[in-house]
């Protein structure tokens, strides 16, 4: 009786991963497609900084990654982009100024990459020279 109790639990137990597990990967997909529907400026928005636009211009996703533009990517994949889709193509490079409500004083910089309007990925950093790029929402 004891063993079919043992079994009964792990196998409630194995259950109850793969359903958090699931659902995880399901929340991850959903939120990461709404936010490419997104303008930037709604994307920031949503996020809840305080955003002004700068500038914005034309770049061109490399053919072939090099290591540095790699290690960028797989920033990007963190936040439910892929820049290798659009490898050769050309977008937009859209700067804000932006600010957190919890901290106004300080300001960052967010670099948005469109293609034909949709959001493909970003960053955000400080005008402090050689400090890598974060994650959009590392501040909010």
């Amino acid at each position: 009786m004891l063993m079919l109790h043992l079994k009964i639990n792990k196998t409630i137990m194995y259950l109850t991963l793969f359903v958090i597990l699931i659902v995880t990967i399901l929340m991850f997909t959903v939120i990461s497609k709404q936010n490419r529907n997104l303008t930037p400026e709604q994307y920031l928005k949503s996020l809840k900084y305080d955003i002004e636009y700068i500038d914005e211009i034309e770049i061109i996703i490399p053919k072939t990654f090099n290591q540095i533009l790699k290690e960028y990517n797989d920033l990007q994949k963190e936040q439910g982009f892929d820049l290798s889709k659009y490898c050769g193509k050309k977008c937009t490079k859209k700067r804000f100024v932006i600010s957190s409500p919890k901290n106004k004083s300080q300001k960052y910089i967010a670099d948005m990459i469109v293609h034909e309007e949709k959001l493909i990925g970003g960053h955000i950093h400080t005008k402090i020279y050689n400090q890598p790029p974060m994650k959009i929402n590392s501040i909010s």
